[in-house]
């Protein structure tokens, strides 16, 4: 079993999607469980879920495995870490939010609550949209626009051409769009 593991992690190292979907398949139970030991929430879990295989395909990318037969560990120690570093962040977050409510007024400081709830609604609609990529497209889309590389970046980085990164970004978009609009059957 690790001697397969290993040579399915040396095809994802040169950026074999199926060999990565084989890994994510193999692996997302145990990250997601993992997750969800951490936050007691399935929204939380999943958004850990994805930063996990972001991390790790990125990680493969430069060569930081140095046993490849040993990526479900490896893995799981990627999750474990970002499990705390959400939380850590999350605790922040809340922390900071209670003392905004605390020390402010909404209504007397021009917020307005509805306007926040419908913002929060879409982040949560597109962070679900964006569970519904491959890992490639994930990690390209995640590196375009929540990191802000260009094209050219990207492709540097994960070592293909900026046409493969074009075409990428353009499927990921499109099943985006799909998961996101209502009239074509997805999220309403």
């Amino acid at each position: 079993m690790e001697e397969r593991i290993g040579r399915i992690v040396v095809l994802a190292k040169t950026g074999n999607e199926n060999a990565m979907k084989q890994l994510y398949d193999m692996n997302k139970e145990k990250i997601m469980n993992l997750a969800l030991g951490y936050t007691r929430n399935r929204e939380d879990a999943e958004e850990i879920l994805h930063d996990t295989f972001i991390t790790a395909f990125s990680a493969l990318r430069k060569n930081k495995i140095k046993d490849p037969e040993k990526f479900p560990s490896w893995l799981y120690r990627i999750g474990m870490n970002t499990s705390i570093d959400y939380l850590r962040r999350e605790k922040k977050h809340r922390f900071s939010e209670l003392g905004d409510t605390n020390v402010q007024d909404h209504s007397s400081s021009g917020i307005d609550p509805e306007k926040d709830i419908i913002t929060r609604e879409k982040e949560l609609k597109m962070n679900r949209a964006i569970l519904a990529l491959s890992p490639r497209q994930r990690l390209i889309f995640t590196l375009k626009h929540h990191q802000q590389m260009k094209i050219r970046e990207i492709a540097a980085h994960l070592k293909c051409s900026e046409g493969n990164i074009k075409t990428q970004l353009f499927r990921a978009v499109r099943v985006l769009r799909s998961e996101l609009d209502p009239a074509a059957g997805g999220i309403k």
